[in-house]
């Protein structure tokens, strides 16, 4: 006789003689649970340094350890711009050139996983802008937001090729420094700070492969900025900010819409993350504290970060991609 739903422990694990899998108990319903596919693309993550050096350092996220440094050179040191990648090419649009006076860029700029050259010129944004941040799919990259909220003009490029940025569409409220997380079909935009120091809670969304202007998805639950986010096709985190609980984890389920709500904290707080992840793991690194830690969770499942390893140096406000991250 098996249990009703509301008696079964969280992380419960059972056979399903149906489908001849291992399932989990995800306090919902139960999930298959499947090796690490990260380990099919080698696993491989980036980091873009937020600092004023031009530092792109790596790591596995399967094997988790000390990041090292790629020896990679950017074209322009740069901290905060929105980072996209598909399995084998990563690319950075805009961001604030390092050290001040932290103009604005309308740089594109990408390298190839395999060959770790240095970065080489994409094209240009339609617009200079810093503080923003990106998600996409294998074939497209989104810009979403822009430094103190002077637009609401969100973005899009086509990673396989080169080019310069085309018009998408536009936010809900124009802001900065919101986070991008989602799967292969949608593209989400969370929390920031527009004109003002007003902070919002706000969660738009749009369909990658379309064109048009962002739909409001639900809220946060505090008015926040400068999360890390890392997700894959089910579910997208937040975590970390200024402006609210900045130990909090959050959640979304990506393929509905709905408020956030809580997963567990992290191991410290602060704002100025970078997140990525994979089908399973989520990761959220560095920051404004001049940590180097790297903490993980697992996606499925709620509750609290742990230690994963450390970043070669701290990178306030960098960016992380991963070859197997949600949109992927």
């Amino acid at each position: 006789m098996s249990l009703p739903p509301s008696e079964i422990p969280l992380g419960a694990m059972r056979f399903n003689s149906d489908s001849h899998q291992l399932e989990y108990w995800s306090g919902v319903v139960w999930r298959q649970i499947n090796t690490e596919p990260a380990s099919l693309y080698g696993g491989e993550v980036f980091f873009t340094a937020g600092g004023a050096n031009k530092l792109t350092q790596t790591f596995n996220i399967v094997t988790g350890g000390t990041a090292v440094d790629t020896g990679l050179s950017q074209l322009y040191g740069i901290h905060s711009p929105a980072a996209v990648n598909s399995k084998t090419r990563g690319v950075t649009m805009g961001g604030r050139n390092n050290p001040s006076p932290y103009a604005e860029q309308n740089v594109i700029q990408f390298f190839e996983f395999a060959t770790k050259g240095d970065y080489a010129d994409f094209g240009d944004l339609t617009e200079s802008k810093g503080r923003n941040s990106g998600h996409g799919d294998p074939t497209r990259g989104i810009s979403f937001g822009r430094q103190n909220g002077a637009s609401n003009i969100i973005e899009f490029i086509t990673i396989p090729s080169k080019g310069n940025g085309t018009d998408f569409g536009d936010l809900t409220v124009a802001r900065e420094m919101g986070a991008a997380f989602g799967n292969r079909t949608r593209g989400c935009y969370a929390g920031g700070n527009t004109p003002g120091d007003n902070r919002v809670n706000t969660i738009d969304f749009v369909t990658i492969q379309s064109l048009g202007n962002a739909v409001d998805f639900g809220d946060e639950q505090e008015t926040i900025y400068s999360r890390g986010a890392a997700s894959n096709q089910i579910r997208g985190l937040l975590a970390g900010g200024y402006g609210g609980t900045d130990t909090r984890i959050e959640y979304v389920e990506i393929p509905t819409t709905g408020n956030a709500k809580t997963f567990g904290d992290l191991m410290r707080g602060g704002f100025g993350r970078s997140g990525t992840g994979s089908p399973i793991t989520g990761l959220f690194a560095s920051g404004t504290s001049g940590s180097t830690r790297i903490e993980k969770i697992t996606l499925a499942t709620f509750g609290n970060s742990s230690d994963f390893g450390d970043l070669v140096e701290a990178a306030t406000y960098g960016r992380g991609m991963s070859s197997s991250h949600g949109g992927l």
